[in-house]
């Protein structure tokens, strides 16, 4: 019995080795991230602003992303000329 059951784990652990390895990666072209939320704007490279799911105060707001860095948790509003700003008083909201 004792063998069976190290048997068994033997090869539950080499499947998951196998598996493991089947990640994508640099080297096939893939990041192995998560892909961008829906909606994502890119600000510069590697910077999203990410649209929150409901409305703060009537007015769309945003959230930064950066995959892989961390970023400051602040709620962004668009400004009239297109740009991300912090201060709701700055805000092009109907």
């Amino acid at each position: 019995m004792k063998s069976a059951g190290k048997k068994s784990i033997l090869t539950s652990l080499a499947v998951g080795l196998l598996l493991a390895g089947c990640a994508p990666g640099p080297e096939s072209g893939g990041s192995g991230r998560d892909p961008l939320p829906e909606g994502a704007i890119e600000v510069e490279e590697g910077l999203y602003m990410i649209p929150l799911a409901a409305p703060v105060e009537g007015c769309q707001a945003y959230r930064a992303h950066a995959p892989g860095q961390m970023v400051v948790q602040v709620i962004y509003y668009r400004a009239v000329d297109g740009r991300f700003v912090t201060d709701r008083r700055d805000a092009h909201c109907p």
